[in-house]
């Protein structure tokens, strides 16, 4: 496929370009901007909160407290982390029953290695864009009078228990999901509502929760949000509170600052040739270009519609078809044949960070996704056939990825047979785009420039963890490790020197080089423990560590010395500036250094 002035026409019409003149990438991007509206805020019109504010904040403890989990042991951060990009970074997630119920990310698991929950985790960013409906299927979907339906009333009819709004509505169903937070054992054969119930007298120490938790200062922290507004004789510590207050974290997480929204604003240097070359791709329709604004659309980058696009379906499904390993998405809450395997359209906000990718997490990398988009008739069976998604390490690590899915390739089949019998009635559906190596190059690099860079920050993301100096309300706050031990920390893969020297941020990886790096940082508490870490490149590099001054091997504190770069030094800080250094006679090349918090 060739992409020449494609939007050239359009420029002329937005004054963009001068009469017999060639249009450049930005003439047609500025075409499109124009054509489409954009202006670089999607969040205008909407009343977001801050995450500091104090309902947000109410949340906030909320959405990291294990007591909203039947049997202490999930939170609602246990799969929706700030820094897994508001999920779990897994393709299917693991909630209750864990292996250890404080590692996230890689590593976590079921013990006996099963796989309870069909779905991948949507991220929690940007959660206020969905005014439709939430979920893959969208069983929490706001209807046509603008009331909300749920699966606590029956499909498409309004749940006058659902609450203000649909934040506040999904809010109340992880908790009474036994895969994902209830466990099997609380509330046993008990009603959704019971199970909401149980978990807002947990909080407010009365009637069948009473003692539940042996510290609980929930109380006052619902008073301070809700205590003129809770009505005479109703408790403020309550379910429907619970998630409102989630409701208001969730709706804080506006991550929306990202080169492409700049470059609307004006910052044409914002993308670069290849970033630009992918957008104008984009936003043309096929066959000239890859057509995705069409279901993609707006600023949000989704229509909210359902579409069958055949991602593999992998993972145990809902029990749906012949063989019961479907999932039938929208199918299964409609019950409409036409919906079957038709799924709500994600947004791309921040897909850079977001994968694994599709409803089931099948696909590891946006290359596969464009792959699959681009050639689907060819794609599909070849990924299935050789079982590809065995090479994310949450099923490889199974040692059986091989036989885990045995309906996958039927179902793929299935699946293509769909999209061929549209094809049949004239519709377009998933026709091969054409695309060449360099052009889905392209692409995939503007769909990283819808990511937001705080996503990748930790001093930015931390102000979506709650502050260690409000206290923890139940001792049940989630503090959570990574697969090593150590606190989760904000991770990349080491291709280039991010830091060489000076100041380094907490909770978040770096990437160094060289035979003497030095640091320093800022603690905030006294009795603070640090993990301090190196992990992943080549050579051998050293920690060393001074609570005083520049760290070096001569004046060390406390060092951690071994014959590779898998170090771990843990150590007890009290606040203010402190310095490590990282060292080695050989030298090291392209290893990762992380200063994590760990639990006081």
């Amino acid at each position: 496929m060739k992409i020449t002035n494609k939007f050239l026409s359009l420029a002329l019409v937005a004054g963009l370009s001068a009469p017999g003149a060639q249009a450049t990438v930005d003439d047609d991007l500025q075409a499109i901007i124009t054509a489409q509206g954009f202006t670089g805020d999607p969040a205008q019109g909407f009343d977001l909160p801050l995450p500091d504010e104090p309902e947000a904040d109410l949340g906030k403890m909320l959405f990291f407290s294990q007591a909203l989990g039947g049997e202490f042991n999930a939170a609602c951060a246990s799969c929706h982390h700030p820094y897994l990009a508001g999920g779990d970074g897994l393709a299917l997630a693991v909630g209750v029953d864990a292996e250890n119920p404080l590692l996230l990310g890689e590593g976590r698991k079921h013990p006996d290695g099963i796989f309870n929950n069909p779905r991948n985790t949507p991220t929690v960013m940007n959660a206020w864009i969905w005014t439709q409906g939430l979920f893959w299927d969208s069983r929490v979907e706001t209807l046509a009078d603008g009331s909300i339906s749920t699966p606590d009333s029956p499909f498409g009819e309004t749940d006058a228990a659902a609450g203000g709004n649909l934040l506040m509505a999904q809010a109340g169903f992880p908790v009474t999901s036994v895969e994902e937070m209830r466990t099997e054992n609380f509330e046993t054969g008990n009603s959704n509502q019971a199970v909401r119930d149980h978990l807002g007298h947990r909080l407010a120490n009365t009637g069948i929760g009473v003692n539940e938790l042996a510290k609980n200062e929930w109380r006052q922290l619902f008073e301070n949000v809700y205590g003129g507004q809770t009505p005479e004789g109703e408790d403020v510590v309550n379910f429907d509170n619970v998630r409102r207050a989630i409701a208001s974290y969730e709706n804080s997480m506006n991550l929306t600052d990202n080169p492409w929204f700049r470059y609307i604003k004006g910052d044409i240097n914002a993308l670069n040739e290849s970033e630009k070359r992918g957008a104008v791709l984009f936003y043309t329709p096929a066959p000239e270009g890859a057509g995705c604004f069409a279901c993609h659309s707006g600023e949000t980058f989704t229509n909210q519609g359902f579409f069958n696009v055949g991602f593999p379906q992998i993972g145990p499904g809902k029990g749906h078809g012949d063989s019961g390993w479907e999932d039938h998405g929208r199918g299964g809450e409609s019950l409409a044949v036409a919906d079957n395997n038709a799924f709500r359209t994600p947004t791309l906000l921040n897909v850079g960070v977001t994968a694994p990718y599709g409803h089931a997490g099948a696909y590891e990398t946006l290359e596969q996704v464009v792959d699959h988009y681009n050639d689907v008739d060819n794609h599909l069976p070849a990924f299935v056939a050789a079982r590809s998604w065995c090479q994310q390490s949450q099923f490889a690590e199974t040692g059986n990825c091989q036989t885990l899915f045995p309906e996958a390739e039927n179902i793929a089949d299935g699946l293509l047979a769909k999209i061929t019998a549209l094809r049949e009635l004239g519709i377009p559906a998933m026709l091969p785009l054409g695309l060449t190596d360099d052009e889905k190059a392209d692409l995939v690099a503007f769909l990283h420039s819808l990511t937001d860079p705080c996503t990748q920050d930790a001093r930015c993301m931390s102000k979506w963890l709650p502050d260690p100096r409000r206290g923890d309300p139940d001792n049940l706050q989630l503090h959570a490790i990574n697969k090593d031990g150590l606190p989760l920390s904000i991770t990349r893969q080491c291709t280039e020197v991010t830091l060489q020297g000076g100041p380094l941020p907490l909770d978040q990886m770096e990437c160094i080089s060289g035979g003497h790096n030095a640091f320093f940082f800022e603690v905030a508490e006294d009795n603070t423990p640090l993990y301090i870490s190196t992990t992943g490149g080549t050579g051998n590099a050293d920690i060393f560590y001074n609570a005083n001054t520049w760290a070096t091997p001569q004046n060390a504190q406390a060092r951690s010395v071994s014959a590779d770069n898998e170090e771990v030094l843990v150590i007890t800080a009290d606040r203010g500036l402190r310095y490590i250094s990282v060292g080695s006679r050989t030298g090291y090349d392209l290893t990762g250094i992380t200063v994590g918090i760990g639990r006081r």
